[in-house]
């Protein structure tokens, strides 16, 4: 590396090619003068190089780097002759110390490198000289590696400073540079040049930590936007489809880890077809939250489940009981008196037409057992049989035959067999608790019904078939799946020339619902419940 610098001067000597007036050395001017020893990991030309970056290039106003330094400072200030050469008194000496005397430095400062492998501890051993002062002093510098070690051979040996400023996002984070605080931000000043760890810190706010290298006469600036620390909440539930919404924001995915900022906030669990569950929680940042809950089914899911589950269930028993009331006559009846067998007709011509048309008041009161299958909004009543018991309250009647007078009877108790035909009609499913359903059709009456004629005492049976037609206005109240409570009102219109011009009851009981074994008419059900089911709860676009 000496002879180098000899070659350096005996250039600078012929490029003079005359004797000058010596240079007076600038103040603080260092000549920096690194070479790697025999064996070093690392090589003269990277230790230059690493040397320059450092030092903010290879010759400033107040160093100089080896040769592209000497080379680049004489372009600049021109060369100057020695004064050992100029014929002064003052010794040549080393050629490196001509070399600084050519370019003005002050200091000579050798640098010798040591390092067995890249990744090992690196060591450098420096030799300066003054000389201004005639002083020349050794010192070693260790560092886990080379860039470190001239980072801090650089600081010790020179005041080499570097501007640093720093902003932050918000503002009012403490600035740390190797643990010291330098102010807040925003923060501006200038620092000794160096390898540091930058460090940031903001209550609320990650700490933001950076390796930094700051060189001589650096203008370094830095923005740095913080992230706020975060709460981490977890909430769990079985229920399908279930969000969170944290102070009235977007709804967020349960079951997965949220990022939400400390504090209170109110946070609702919501689901599809289930009761919204409501906490209040203080959360602290970077805390790891985690909760189990378990919703609740809204009332109108389970009384949707409750109406498709009595939907689902076409087929129906009910047993009630039946009151009845009706004013009739017993024209055109069968009448047996002492054993003969007569039809009730009229009067003559010349009698009053009255007398066989007396109306009678009538109750019925008995069971009556039905059989229903519903689909959608068709009903349709398959049959039924009823047993009633007739009620005359012992009214008197004039009852004329073919073969005898008009005569007076008291009519007694008697009886009635009911058989229901197939009905249709018409259901309307109102919710998960009520229906209802009106039906029309056919059914047979066949009365029995004793008296006594007086005033001979005689006993005589009525019997009379007759044919009807009924309107049934029902309503039901169900109890359960499969369980109902029903009434009907009825309206009986006969359709023979029997007397009887209309019935009314009504009848009270309980019915017994069943799933369609065949599945058939279910599944043709399931294909409407879109239009016909009461609406059932959806993920609700805005929580």
């Amino acid at each position: 590396m000496r002879s180098h610098f000899a070659v350096v001067v005996a250039l600078l000597i012929l490029a003079v090619g005359a004797p000058g007036t010596a240079q007076t050395p600038s103040a603080g001017l260092d000549l920096w003068l690194p070479s790697a020893a025999v064996g070093a990991a690392i090589d003269t030309d990277e230790l230059v190089t690493v040397f320059t970056e450092v030092l903010g290039g290879p010759a400033g106003s107040s160093h100089v780097v080896g040769e592209a330094g000497i080379a680049a400072r004489l372009s600049t200030a021109g060369p100057t002759m020695p004064r050992c050469l100029a014929g002064l008194d003052a010794p040549c000496g080393d050629p490196a110390t001509a070399a600084a005397a050519v370019v003005g430095a002050t200091r000579v400062i050798w640098v010798t490198a040591r390092q067995e492998r890249h990744s090992s501890p690196a060591t450098l051993e420096l030799v300066v000289l003054d000389l201004a002062l005639g002083t020349r002093r050794v010192l070693q510098v260790d560092s886990p590696t080379v860039r470190e070690a001239v980072f801090t051979a650089v600081a010790e040996l020179t005041s080499a400073v570097a501007s640093l400023s720093i902003t932050s996002e918000p503002t009012g984070a403490e600035v740390y540079l190797d643990g010291r605080l330098l102010g807040v931000t925003p923060y501006s000043g200038t620092v000794s040049i160096g390898a540091y760890d930058l460090r940031l810190v903001l209550d609320g706010y990650y700490d933001y930590g950076s390796p930094i290298e700051l060189r001589a006469d650096d203008q370094r600036t830095e923005q740095i936007d913080m992230q706020r620390r975060f709460a981490t909440l977890r909430i769990d539930t079985d229920a399908p489809g279930a969000q969170i919404v944290v102070d009235a924001g977007d709804p967020q995915a349960a079951n997965a880890p949220l990022q939400i900022l400390p504090g209170r906030h109110e946070v609702i669990i919501r689901a599809p077809g289930y009761d919204d569950e409501i906490r209040t929680l203080d959360l602290i940042a970077s805390e790891e939250r985690q909760y189990r809950v378990t919703l609740v089914e809204s009332a109108v899911t389970i009384a949707n489940r409750r109406y498709e589950a009595v939907r689902s269930r076409p087929l129906a028993i009910q047993l009630g009981a039946v009151g009845a009331s009706a004013r009739t006559s017993w024209r055109d009846a069968r009448v047996v008196i002492d054993d003969e067998r007569e039809r009730i007709e009229c009067a003559s011509a010349s009698g009053p037409s009255t007398e066989c048309v007396s109306r009678v008041p009538t109750g019925l009161l008995g069971l009556d057992a039905t059989a229903i299958v519903s689909y959608q909004w068709f009903e349709l009543q398959l049959g039924g049989f009823g047993v009633r018991r007739i009620n005359t309250r012992r009214s008197p009647a004039t009852l004329s035959t073919r073969e005898t007078v008009p005569q007076d009877v008291l009519l007694e108790d008697g009886r009635e067999l009911v058989f229901r035909l197939p009905s249709p009609g018409i259901r309307w499913q109102i919710d998960e608790k009520w229906s209802t359903s009106l039906r029309v059709g056919p059914a047979v009456s066949f009365q029995r019904l004793a008296g006594r004629a007086q005033p001979v005492d005689e006993d005589v049976r009525l019997r009379r078939t007759d044919w009807l037609l009924n309107f049934d206005l029902a309503g039901r109240r169900h109890l359960t799946e499969a369980l109902y409570a029903f009434g009907e009102f009825n309206l009986g219109v006969t359709l023979d020339e029997a007397g009887t011009r209309t019935r009314l009851g009504a009848s009270l009981g309980l019915g017994v619902i069943f799933p369609d074994p065949t599945g058939l008419l279910h599944s043709l059900t399931r294909r409407q419940e879109s239009r016909d089911a009461p609406p059932s709860p959806s993920t609700p676009s805005e929580l």
